[in-house]
């Protein structure tokens, strides 16, 4: 019926609003550099891949390790890369540490 597919699309509309609501001030702290977001897994990840840092593209340029990220089933591998130097922060290697509530990964970009 025209009114039961005029509410589902008011529902859905809602939801989806309230999504973006809910996210934005998150994704603005990101771009300020202060959002923390904690995950934590039931297991730590396996020893890294052994590396070359290849040679930086230009000055100023800062390295980003590789780590292990969590793609919601298990430890993906996220390679290391240059990144563009930011003013005011500086890059701290992503690390999982264990806690009594599991596996959480620290690092990333710090505002000095």
């Amino acid at each position: 019926m025209k009114i039961e597919s005029n509410v589902t699309q008011l529902v859905l509309c809602t939801v989806i609003a309230v999504a973006a609501l809910v996210t934005l001030p998150d994704a603005a702290a990101a771009q300020r550099g202060r959002a923390h977001v904690v995950v934590v897994v039931p297991f730590g990840p396996p020893a890294p891949p052994v590396f070359v840092v290849p040679p930086s593209p230009h000055p100023g340029a800062v390295w980003g390790d590789g780590y292990y990220d969590w793609d919601g089933h298990q430890h993906a591998w996220r390679d290391g890369r240059w990144h563009p130097g930011r003013p005011g922060f500086h890059h701290m290697s992503r690390t999982w540490s264990h806690s009594d509530r599991g596996w959480s990964r620290g690092g990333g970009w710090v505002r000095d």
